[in-house]
């Protein structure tokens, strides 16, 4: 026979764990900060926390990431349930992410002490009071295991290129933004507006009646956006806007 346990939790995190926790545990209810009065959850009551008491003795289990599972639970232990009553879906099995995982590599489980977790792994035992101190002792453990915490301090604080790597070659999209204009050239025609300045008009319009820049700050005296806006006002037949 199945234990009876509480669910507290019931978003992405509860449905990646529910198939697997629904082998181990019948559920009875279900715990929610926003529940409505007469509300359902899989024909089982969904319960403002404050109302737990009407459940004497029932174990209950946490199911949130580690953004919220401390805050829970801290919401559980002040409304006087037993700290060996609450369970943390982050120590059970499928992993609900890589975080989970690294955890799970070192036969991690965290288990409470007053309003104080404890995280107990392979490399020993870490306390932690929020989840901000659960993500400093993860941050701890996995120092040296993630391969862009050791590679960035090693990385130098000067950029690679200080022209958007055009010495290198062109910019990939610009190879694909040129093939959809030259696919369309034919309909670059008669007075068009390009951002910046004319060079795709003049590469790939065909019977170009009168061309146009919008420039910010006016390069190479075509109409700015301060100055030359009106212009907008024109009928253009096409604009060329690359973003």
């Amino acid at each position: 026979m199945r234990e009876q346990i509480i669910v507290f939790g019931r978003g992405a995190y509860w449905k990646v764990k529910k198939e697997e926790l629904c082998k181990l545990y019948e559920v009875v209810a279900y715990l929610d900060n926003n529940a409505l009065n007469g509300e359902l959850e899989d024909g089982m009551p969904v319960i403002l926390p404050g109302d737990v008491k009407h459940f004497p003795g029932k174990k209950i289990v946490i199911m949130a990431s580690k953004k919220y599972f401390m805050e829970m639970a801290l919401q559980l232990i002040r409304l006087r349930v037993e700290p060996n009553k609450i369970l943390l879906g982050i120590n059970l099995l499928p992993c609900f992410d890589k975080g989970e995982e690294f955890l799970h590599s070192l036969h991690g489980t965290i288990d409470f002490d007053g309003e104080n977790a404890v995280l107990y792994c392979d490399r020993g035992r870490y306390s932690f009071c929020d989840s901000q101190g659960y993500q400093s002792v993860m941050r701890k453990l996995m120092r040296g295991n993630d391969f862009f915490e050791d590679i960035f301090p090693r990385l130098s604080v000067l950029p690679m290129s200080r022209n958007f790597g055009t010495e290198r070659g062109p910019a990939i999209d610009r190879y694909y933004i040129e093939k959809f204009l030259e696919k369309n050239s034919m309909d670059i025609t008669g007075n068009v507006l390009e951002i910046a300045d004319t060079a795709y008009i003049r590469r790939f319009g065909r019977n170009v009646s009168h061309m146009y820049a919008l420039h910010v700050v006016n390069w190479g005296g075509q109409m700015d956006i301060s100055t030359g806006i009106w212009k907008l006002e024109m009928e253009f037949q096409k604009t060329i806007l690359i973003a």
